[in-house]
Order: structure tokens, then C-alpha cells, then sequence
């Protein structure tokens, strides 16, 4: 008697980072527009930090990204970075240096997802499958 192969298939909620990405141009837009080349770079990106990242990070620690998923959310903060040095991707991560940018926001999202399944006492595979099942009763 062989055993054979058995396909278990996971229904896992995915979570599209395009709204989130879409939220932190309009918010970094926004800085942009009031701010200018008027302030420093210090004054900028200490504004962008406690301002758009937080928008940008918003409620993304409940859902487990994929790997793409994160990089899209990295080269978001990257072109950031480039639109405010005015560089290209040569030398971004020095002006990543220079302006203490050095955490990345996918490592960010890993702490801040560590902390919200420490706080209610869960995992992630659970908090996806509450979330699948919330997302099934109560569909958009």
C-alpha cells in the first residue's frame, strides 16, 4: 500500500499593497507641495517619517506579505528617497545614510507585526484565517 500525495490547499487572504502605496504618495505628494525645497532635507524627511510612514504602514502588520509585497513597499520609500536627494539609484543608499532612513520598512513591518500577534496573543496563520472568515461574512 503506497501513500500518495495529498494536495492540501491553504486558502490564504492576500493583501494588496497598491492602496497603501497609492496613500503615501498622496500624503508624501502633499509635504512636497506645502513644504518645497524650502526646508532642509533634515526638516523633510524628519516630517515624512512621522507623517507618511505611518500612513504607508497602516494596518499592513495583520496581513503575512509576500516577498514581492515588500519589495514594492521598499522601492516605494527608495524612490522617495530619490525624489528628495535628487539621485539616482547609484548612491541612494548613502543618502539613505545621511538621512537616517537605514530601517528598512519591511523590516519595520516585521517588528510591528511581532508586537500585534504578542499583544492579542496570536500567530499569524491565525490572525489570517480570523480575517479570511470576517472577510466572508461580511463581504465589500
Amino acid at each position: 500500500m503506497s501513500l500518495a500525495k495529498s494536495h492540501i490547499w491553504v486558502r490564504q487572504l492576500r493583501c494588496s499593497v497598491t492602496n497603501a502605496k497609492r496613500s503615501f504618495n498622496r500624503s508624501t505628494n502633499a509635504i512636497f507641495g506645502k513644504v518645497g525645497r524650502i526646508a532642509s532635507e533634515e526638516v523633510t524627511v524628519q516630517l515624512l517619517k512621522s507623517k507618511c510612514l505611518p500612513i504607508f504602514l497602516y494596518g499592513l502588520e495583520c496581513y503575512s506579505l509576500l516577498k514581492t509585497d515588500l519589495h514594492s513597499v521598499d522601492f516605494a520609500v527608495m524612490r522617495l528617497l530619490m525624489k528628495l536627494c535628487r539621485t539616482a539609484n547609484d548612491i541612494i543608499y548613502e543618502c539613505r545614510s545621511f538621512c537616517n532612513f537605514l530601517l528598512l520598512p519591511t523590516e519595520t513591518l516585521e517588528t510591528k507585526s511581532n508586537k500585534f500577534c504578542k499583544k492579542f496573543k496570536c500567530n499569524k496563520s491565525m490572525l489570517s484565517t480570523l480575517i479570511s472568515a470576517l472577510a466572508k461574512r461580511f463581504p465589500l
